[in-house]
């Protein structure tokens, strides 16, 4: 069984995640798992994963117009899969712990509609509003 596989199964069955979360994240990690293997980096070798491959993968996706939640997923993902890799021993240290998560930008808030304002107080005394 590959360790996606044993993953995706300690997922579904010690974390009781929903089965499309169980498939987000195995996506996610299968993304990078193909990303490192360009890199040279085998699935078979998880201990040569590094804190650079990580970042060239999240590089890559921000390059590709990936918002910046979507890439904190996937680096959610991939910290969450290295992590079960160091607690079953096949690698020494999750090179993703010292690693941020991307920030994403703050949206202001929507403004009232003209006339709203009135609606909006007259409603917080209780009461409503004269007819316009």
């Amino acid at each position: 069984m590959s360790w996606i596989d044993s993953f995706a199964r300690h997922l579904g069955s010690e974390r009781n995640l929903s089965p499309r979360t169980v498939e987000a994240y195995t996506g996610d990690v299968a993304q990078f798992i193909s990303f490192c293997e360009r890199l040279g980096i085998s699935e078979d070798s998880p201990g040569h994963i590094g804190v650079g491959a990580i970042r060239k993968f999240l590089s890559m996706l921000q390059s590709r117009g990936m918002s910046a939640s979507s890439v904190s997923r996937k680096l959610s993902s991939i910290r969450s899969y290295l992590r079960y890799l160091a607690r079953e021993g096949a690698i020494e240290s999750n090179p993703a712990l010292t690693m941020s998560r991307a920030r994403r930008p703050r949206r202001l808030p929507r403004g009232v509609r003209r006339g709203g304002g009135k609606r909006l107080l007259w409603g917080a005394g209780g009461g409503s509003p004269p007819a316009p």
